[in-house]
């Protein structure tokens, strides 16, 4: 068959070679000789979309033809001459049937109408996948029936997930697969995470919204600065669909350790809605429509919503409010046989976390507040064949973010003993300040945190033998910066006497560069009446533009990744077809470092050489040695998780089991570790000084001093926390039952996991022996690392009535157990380091020396806590009144059974109290 084209001799020639080894048309005759069909399909109000409705058309020779919708609801197919039947098909509507004859090209508008007797595809958890990964699906109903007040509420649809109050008042950060949530040296776990909005990754790596002396400062109000993506920042309202992969994912996903959280959000012409919620803690309010433009080839989807929370409903002083719209915009054009897609989506997210004082009734006049700014524009260009041959897509992908972070206090300082603060900027012998008794201090932490992203990549088909080939391959490249003014307070007046610090502008710290590849294959293979397939790709990841000082400037980390299945043949079991597939999965995972991470501030250690007192103020000296340097790990290495699992499915009589074994280990997180550094200082003679005969401060240079050397431990960025996971993921879904319409869904998980630390561990004896500080550190083997270990179960039984417009569902949340035990850690050291910075071993002689016996740790006993059985009952309703209103309800904790137990002979008393909310939701 030949392809005529215009050109030179020379590309036509290439042309049809190109053709010749890897096209054919979808119908196996020349183009010239087809029809166009093009088809739109809507819902029965003919104003909302409906993406990736099935198309099939059947000849009268019998050939078949299919395919499926854009994301606006159209497809364009190229037909021959003939009598076609045409059958479209979509999730929870009636199936459309027309025949027709196709004679000239020809356009169907078609509206799918609500279908009463597919009760089965009304879903309202989530769906376990039946792709290669292990994911869960989470639709625009299962969200709707949840009545989300944020993000992380969704998680409670997961194998393992609880139900748990709002908590806005704290960084909502995400932990999948494991069992606890222990201390901030394990943040691999949130920070591995990657979200993915239509296509863009979001990026926390330029955060650096910390402060110092931020023990000044409420727990809840100290940043999350590398720990990833506050979850309480992505609306859920705009959201068409969720997917949470848990397992191995493709290798089109990196920078990442955990699992990866797909968002898709509403891309489609809709009605206008509107929802209203409110609950003990929050109220919520979103409105959104979507718009045909033109000839309904263009959309714009507008949504704004905003969310006032009371992170303490006794405390209206104390809220967190959060403001987010979003205009996106997806167009398409038909170009020689190819269709050309653009969709481009303009972001804005505000999130405002305060807490102030009355000025009426508190005379110090405190206040916070802390206020975040997200603009991102992003935009994804797409070129897909109408026949696609050898290529099946091109795809460039996009954005630009730029946050605005602020946080401002200001603090009424009462001081109750003289205290001094350093405030010198070099390093050396320098005068310090005393500090007045009160004053007013201010404090600015400025953040401009901006991220750049562009990936391109390209999907390909092709058949070798009975073997079907799907090739991806792509490319990502992405920049980190902030441009912000950083710490912004006068030395002379912190916030806390206890800073140390110095203003850091965060502008002059240096940008991030990422750059990866990948490839990877899937593969189809039928086997008799067997089916294997694979998926089977590497990624390569590296970091740009660090100096040769950094192990990571041109390290390349590659990311191996595959997931298999084999699916058996039908059988009948009962009279009813059952089917069953086995798969496993292995991969590597890698994330790279945050800026805050590599380039740490500066570390000024300020030692007391003299400090005189007088009361004549005059007369007062405070005598400063002052050391700088940077605790910047150059070693620091990208953190490493690598995890397998085995999975089976099986479907019978539309019934559902799916169960997942799944292993991983990262034993390369990012974690604080103790740096040592030795310093020497004078320590200056004042006891010869009389007050009564000063005229002036005491002047150092003609007091006696005292040469001292010492080791100090400092905080420094390492490798080292380990994260070791292993469990089982379950779910099992019913069929309705006939008559009273109801599903039966039964998830739940067994996990057990292991934190601890990879790595030597120093530590300073806290003693005071014979009036100094202790001189020696020592070194140790291991440090305190728990094993974690649950299972909970999650039974939900819903009932949809069509008819009455309603769904109501029941979960009884059972956590059967919950456990912890400590590790045994090492109570003699190894080594240990002397005050001039000497490493030494740590022999048998020492354990009995009058010094060095210090360093054996005292009697540690591992201990183990266990939670026994408790039960909770959660109830939802959505009512629909007719068209345009639904109405919704839900009650957490509406009936529960948390009996006391005892541990270490001491009762423990559980109560919990229910959380309830209601909402409306209008469309029109």
């Amino acid at each position: 068959m030949n392809r005529e084209t215009d050109g030179p001799k020379m590309n036509r020639i290439l042309l049809i070679i190109i053709y010749i080894c890897f096209f054919k048309t979808a119908f196996g005759q020349k183009i010239d000789n087809t029809y166009t069909l093009f088809i739109s399909v809507t819902d029965e109000t003919g104003r909302e979309s409906l993406p990736s409705a099935l198309v099939e058309l059947t000849d009268k020779e019998g050939r078949k033809y299919t395919g499926i919708t854009d994301m606006n609801g159209k497809i364009q197919l190229h037909l021959p001459l003939s009598m076609f039947q045409m059958k479209v098909s979509y999730v929870g509507y009636r199936v459309f049937v027309k025949t027709f004859e196709l004679n000239h090209s020809l356009t169907f508008h078609i509206q799918m109408y609500p279908g009463e007797n597919l009760l089965d595809e009304v879903v309202v958890t989530a769906s376990e996948s039946k792709g290669l990964s292990t994911s869960s699906h989470i639709d625009r109903t299962a969200m709707g029936h949840l009545q989300p007040t944020g993000f992380s509420d969704l998680l409670e649809l997961l194998p393992g997930g609880i139900a748990k109050d709002p908590s806005m008042g704290t960084a909502n950060l995400i932990r999948i697969r494991e069992a606890g949530a222990p201390s901030s040296h394990y943040d691999i776990s949130s920070l591995g995470t990657s979200f993915v909005v239509d296509g863009i990754p979001l990026s926390g790596d330029a955060n650096l919204q910390a402060t110092p002396g931020a023990s000044s400062l409420s727990g809840k109000q100290q940043g999350f600065v590398s720990k990833g993506i506050d979850m309480r920042s992505i609306p859920t309202d705009n959201i068409e669909s969720v997917e949470v992969i848990r397992g191995i994912p493709s290798a089109e996903y990196g920078d990442l350790t955990g699992g990866v959280v797909k968002i898709h959000r509403k891309n489609k012409t809709s009605p206008f809605e509107a929802r209203f919620k409110s609950d003990q803690f929050s109220k919520l309010f979103y409105a959104g429509k979507g718009f045909a433009i033109g000839n309904h080839q263009n959309i714009l989807n507008v949504s704004l919503d905003y969310l006032d929370s009371k992170t303490d409903p006794r405390n209206n002083m104390e809220n967190y409010k959060r403001l987010t719209g979003s205009l996106r915009f997806s167009a398409q054009k038909h170009v020689r046989r190819s269709l050309l897609e653009w969709n481009s989506h303009l972001d804005y997210s505000g999130s405002f976390d305060n807490e102030k004082k009355d000025i009426d009734t508190d005379e110090k006049q405190d206040r916070f507040r802390s206020s975040y700014n997200r603009m991102a524009w992003g935009n994804t260009f797409r070129w897909k064949p109408l026949q696609p041959g050898f290529l099946h897509l091109i795809e460039i992908s996009s954005s630009l973010s730029l946050q605005l972070d602020k946080l401002e206090q200001t603090k009424n300082v009462y001081l109750n003993m003289p205290s001094s603060v350093p405030n010198s900027m070099t390093e050396g012998e320098h005068d310090g300040l005393f500090l007045p008794s009160n004053y007013l201090a201010h404090l600015t932490v400025d953040g401009k945190p901006f991220n750049a992203f562009l990936k391109l990549k390209a999907s390909f088909s092709f058949q070798t033998f009975r073997m079907k080939h799907s090739l991806l391959a792509g490319a990502e490249y992405s920049v980190d910066k902030n441009y912000g003014k950083g710490e912004l307070y006068d030395s002379a007046r912190p916030v806390s006497p206890s800073m140390r610090g110095r203003p850091r502008p965060y502008k002059d710290i240096p940008a991030l560069q990422k750059l990866s590849i990948y490839a990877e294959d899937r593969i189809t293979i039928p086997v008799g009446k067997h089916l294997f397939s694979l998926l089977a790709g590497i990624r390569f990841n590296t970091m740009l533009g660090l100096n040769d000082g950094y192990s990571l400037q041109n390290k390349i980390y590659p990311d191996p990744r595959a997931n298999a299945k084999w699916k058996f043949p039908e059988i009948m079991v009962a009279g009813k077809e059952m089917t069953f597939s086995v798969g496993g999965g292995y991969g590597i995972q890698t994330k790279t470092p945050t800026m805050a991470q590599l380039y740490p501030g500066l570390i000024y250690y300020d030692i007391e050489e003299m400090n005189y007192y007088h009361n004549n103020p005059d007369y007062r000296r405070l005598y400063l040695m002052t050391y700088i340097w940077s605790p910047a790990n150059h070693g620091l290495r990208a953190a490493r998780n690598r995890k397998w699992e085995l999975s089976a499915d099986v479907v019978w009589a539309g019934n559902r089991l799916s169960v997942t074994y799944f292993r991983e280990s990262c034993r390369t997180g990012f974690r604080t570790h103790t740096a040592l550094k030795s310093l020497s200082y004078k320590r200056y003679d004042t006891s010869g000084i009389d007050p009564d005969k000063l005229t002036a401060p005491p002047d150092p240079s003609v007091l006696p001093y005292k040469e001292i050397r010492m080791l100090i431990g400092y905080g420094q960025t390492k490798n080292g926390s380990r994260i070791d996971k292993e469990g089982i993921e379950f779910q099992f879904q019913s069929k309705r039952i006939p008559k009273i319409n109801t599903r039966i869904t039964l998830n739940g998980a067994w996990f057990n996991t292991l934190y601890n630390i990879d790595a030597p561990v120093v530590e300073h004896p806290s003693i005071v022996l014979n009036g100094e500080r202790y001189p020696y550190y020592g070194i140790y083997d291991s440090n305190d690392g728990n094993r974690q270990e649950r299972f909970n179960t999650n039974l939900i039984i819903d009932t949809y009535l069509p008819r009455l417009g309603l769904t109501f569902s029941t979960s009884a949340q059972c956590m059967w157990f919950t456990k912890m035990k400590t590790l045994p850690k090492s109570r003699v050291p190894y080594a240990y380091v002397d005050e001039y910075g000497e490493k030494h071993p740590y022999t048998h002689a020492d354990v009995t020396d009058p010094v060095r016996q210090w360093l054996v740790r005292k009697e540690y006993s591992v201990t183990e806590q266990d939670v026994p059985f408790a039960m909770i009952i959660n109830l939802k309703a959505t009512k629909q009144l007719g068209k345009h209103i639904n109405l919704a309800l839900f009650v957490n904790k509406i009936l529960d059974y948390t009996p006391d137990y005892q541990r270490n002979g001491l009762m423990i008393h559980r109560s919990v109290s229910p959380y309830f909310g209601m909402e409306a939701n209008l469309k029109f």
